[in-house]
């Protein structure tokens, strides 16, 4: 019988609305999509302007000689607290990977499935299951039943094994150093966000089902209601977000 990790949904407080008109936006505050995330920025003609390194909020403004002014308050938080914040109405756009909006939706209830979710064509990674090279071909569905499964991602994972009638499987969330819990004796297969394998190889682990492709996203809330204003700045916001990713 499958093992299901226990539901415990986040209870998110009424949040005091930012300014009238005004977009907040949650970016990456560091990280690979952090990275990347600022260099799409300065292709997008975009540019975050913060009163000290040491703050995690600011404004988002245009570049070059006719620089203008967005209304767009930008705060820098990790990408769970992001979409807690737009679940709370904190917040009205966010970039996250999609790993991190599917593990927070499998956890929430689905609470955030309505919003709008536009690809930034960066970041891109998979969640793959990985087991010991040594373990021999490992392919098929069938080849989880009876298995531990450590993962960082419990929601993501349970949400598959459900949805693949996966029965006698039993999942451990573990929150990091997933690849050492097979040595460790806590599990015979691992579930982890892979982008260049490099860290699974080190551990003697072996890419063998993958069971979602991420990359970075926007997420926008389109159910709460938003100004006319407020939509118009999301919609520039998102266009020329979109103009600045790398050509395919």
């Amino acid at each position: 019988m499958l093992k299901l990790v226990p539901k415990n949904p986040e209870k998110f407080p009424e949040a005091v609305s930012p300014e009238a008109d005004k977009v907040r936006i949650a970016i990456p505050k560091k990280g690979r999509l952090s990275v990347a995330f600022n260099t799409l920025l300065k292709n997008a003609g975009l540019n975050v302007v913060k009163e000290s390194e040491r703050l995690d909020y600011g404004t988002m403004e245009g570049m070059g000689e006719s620089a203008e002014s967005l209304d767009v308050e930008v705060l820098s938080m990790a990408g769970r607290d992001a979409l807690r914040a737009m679940s709370a109405g904190i917040t009205q756009m966010a970039i996250v990977g999609r790993d991190t909006l599917g593990e927070f939706n499998a956890c929430n209830e689905n609470i955030l499935g309505n919003c709008e979710v536009t690809p930034l064509g960066f970041g891109q990674c998979a969640l793959w299951i990985a087991s010991p090279s040594a373990k021999g071909e490992m392919t098929r569905l069938d080849d989880l039943r009876g298995m531990r499964i450590a993962t960082s991602y419990p929601g993501i994972l349970e949400a598959f094994l459900v949805a693949n009638n996966i029965g006698d499987a039993l999942v451990v969330p573990w929150d990091g150093g997933v690849e050492d819990t097979i040595r460790l004796g806590v599990a015979d297969l691992v579930c982890d966000l892979v982008e260049t394998g490099t860290t699974l190889e080190a551990n003697g682990l072996v890419k063998r089902l993958c069971i979602l492709e991420s990359e970075a996203v926007l997420v926008e809330n389109t159910v709460t209601p938003r100004t006319a204003r407020q939509e118009n700045t999301s919609a520039a916001i998102r266009t020329r977000l979109c103009n600045g990713m790398a050509p395919a």
